[in-house]
């Protein structure tokens, strides 16, 4: 509240007023006009630039030839801006500061309150209005990235004995800058390297306070990420122009202080859970970029002007097996900057292998698996639990093409595998179930969901279950099955051949 009262005492620095009659229908003089210029608005976006004018100078002759000459209040202001004759200027009603706000928003939907509207040029950020009568102006500036504080413009000369024009400019602040952070792949699998946009906005180098004037003396921006570690920052540039290498980049792990290049104008802090690369998660980014976007030329100009767009490309290695977040937010004292979160998902297969009959659950086989999209590529997977893997990184400890199904109570015959991506996937039994055929396999595909949520599973037969079928039982090889038959044949041999002789001799007598 006090901010906005703060911003219309400026606007009331208009009302020198040149008679004190306020007629509320009078025609507003044009002759005399300026121009305004709007700058520092966001470059990288069309901002629309709304013109209102609230308080104008009215110079007319009265029947008897006298000219009469004051300031009025257009109509749908005159309810929160009032002339002050002990200060002979025009103040907002004291109390109405945040309505006032309001209306102008409103009335700037209504045409016939327009002054001028217009929208800057992508690349530029700022916008030209010309042939503006003289008097007191409220701007509203808007886009798809920032919001931004009521401005105020006074196109004339205060204290000039005649009515002079006066072009304005107007140094565009915003309250709030959406900072936007952007992947280049949300469905990925455990290991593999993602590239992230964050775009952002050089701030206001100062805000008006309670005490006064306060100075741009903090931009941080910082990234939080879940699953992810950070491997190198390949560009920051404000506009078009690169300024990486005006950044000095430290790598630290948790608790550890490091020692600047004091030449350097910015730092960015990448803080890792551990140094082992192959374990490591990063726990923060911190990019100070405020001796960055504090730099002057040499005429004592902003080298970087509020609203230049900052762009900041960097890399990382996905280390979870389910999914990555990260959350983007910026501490900067003189202006709001809206946080972005992006998230990642990663894929899982779930399988469960059963008996043909009664599909129970069996235990003991194993698999191997197959990414039937990229060349034929078995993959390697470390165990977390029982039954449950997720695709090992390169040279991690345990990693194997071998999987088996879960054998503990509760758990039989489950098989989970995580961290994997869109592709299509075989599963190949390499060991069965003890009394059980083996050899089965089952086709697994994983497709991007259209709304970037969670992928789409589907499996080959339209079921996660991978059958088996009991082996015939039949004697084993010697068994006494056998030796029975034998003995058996040999009996009736005998038997034969002693006939055949008894029979022979009888016959001979």
């Amino acid at each position: 509240m006090k901010k906005i009262k703060k911003i219309f005492a400026l606007l009331m620095t208009v009302a020198m007023v040149m008679g004190l009659n306020v007629t509320a229908f009078a025609d507003q003089v044009k002759i005399v006009t300026s121009d305004i210029t709007v700058k520092n608005l966001a470059t990288d976006v069309e901002t629309t630039v709304t013109v209102l004018n609230v308080v104008y100078y009215d110079k007319t002759t009265e029947d008897n030839g006298v000219e009469k000459q004051s300031w009025v209040v257009v109509d749908w202001a005159q309810k929160y801006i009032k002339y002050n004759g002990d200060t002979e200027k025009y103040e907002i009603v004291s109390g109405k500061e945040e309505e006032f706000k309001q209306a102008a928003e409103t009335a700037s939907s209504d045409e016939s309150n327009v002054s001028f509207r217009g929208k800057t040029n992508i690349g530029k950020g700022e916008v030209v209005f010309e042939g503006v009568p003289v008097g007191a102006y409220v701007i509203l500036a808007s886009d798809s990235k920032n919001t931004y504080n009521l401005m105020v413009a006074e196109t004339y000369k205060d204290g000039e004995t005649y009515m002079t024009a006066e072009d304005a400019t107007v140094i565009a602040k915003p309250n709030k800058y959406i900072t936007d952070k952007k992947d280049d792949d949300n469905l990925v699998k455990r290991g593999q390297k993602v590239n992230f946009t964050v775009t952002s906005y050089v701030p206001a180098k100062s805000k008006q306070t309670e005490k006064g004037s306060e100075p741009l003396k903090q931009f941080i921006i910082t990234d939080e990420p879940q699953g992810l570690q950070v491997t190198g920052v390949s560009s920051i540039k404000i506009g078009t122009k690169e300024v990486l290498s005006e950044i000095d980049i430290k790598t630290v792990v948790e608790n550890t202080e490091p020692t600047w290049d004091p030449e350097k104008k910015g730092t960015i802090l990448i803080t890792n859970s551990t140094n082992d690369n192959l374990t490591a998660e990063t726990k923060k980014v911190e990019m100070n970029l405020l001796g960055i976007v504090n730099q002057e030329n040499n005429d004592g100009s902003e080298k970087y002007p509020a609203g230049s767009t900052i762009t900041i490309q960097y890399s990382a290695t996905v280390k979870d097996e389910i999914e990555y977040n990260n959350v983007i937010s910026t501490n900067c004292n003189t202006v709001n900057y809206e946080p972005d979160e992006e998230d990642g998902f990663e894929a899982s297969i779930e399988v469960m292998k059963v008996a043909e009959v009664g599909q129970t659950p069996l235990t003991g086989a194993q698999f191997e698996v197959t990414d039937m999209t990229n060349n034929n590529e078995k993959l390697y997977f470390v165990k977390i639990t029982d039954g449950v893997y997720k695709l090992a990184l390169n040279g991690e400890s345990g990693a194997s093409t071998t999987v088996e199904v879960g054998a503990d109570q509760g758990n039989e015959g489950n098989l989970t595998l995580k961290g994997l991506d869109e592709s299509e996937y075989l599963l190949t039994e390499i060991q069965a179930p003890n009394g059980y055929s083996g050899g089965v396999t089952k086709t697994v595909k994983i497709e991007v969901n259209g709304d970037g949520t969670a992928p789409v599973v589907t499996y080959g037969e339209n079921s996660q279950n991978i059958v088996n079928t009991k082996l015939t039982a039949l004697p084993s090889t010697g068994s006494i099955g056998t030796t029975i038959f034998t003995i058996g044949g040999c009996v009736i041999m005998i038997a034969a051949a002693g006939l055949f002789f008894a029979t022979r001799k009888k016959a001979e007598k």
